[in-house]
């Protein structure tokens, strides 16, 4: 997956260690029963996460505009390493099939 930040493409989302960063997902259908969850791996196949955002952990002020937010600090995840960030969204309706998006981050020095 290609990300485009500040206009250019790029491979994963740079944060820097100690870093708290609020992540803003956005969807097209009303996700107001919708149960989401965040987690943050090394490798795609590791069943365990290093950091997990619960759903009961998401910011829900905006969930009208079919809007969540997250937010992550890096402070437990090792500098100079590529992770994934996986979001799965599981819907109320049984006719929507559940959905994960993938991210890669990369974790720099300390701030």
């Amino acid at each position: 997956m290609s990300l485009i930040i500040n206009g250019q493409n790029k491979e994963y989302i740079e944060l820097k260690k100690g870093e708290v960063k609020r992540f803003t997902f956005r969807y097209s259908l009303d996700i107001s029963s919708t149960v989401f969850h965040l987690g943050i791996k090394e490798n795609y196949s590791d069943t365990q996460y290093k950091l997990e955002v619960q759903n009961a952990d998401f910011d829900r002020t905006e969930i009208d505009d079919n809007k969540i937010k997250a937010i992550i600090d890096t402070s437990d995840l090792d500098k100079d390493t590529i992770y994934i960030m996986e979001i799965k969204a599981t819907w109320s309706d049984p006719t929507l099939v559940d959905k994960t998006e993938d991210i890669k981050i990369k974790i720099l020095n300390t701030l």
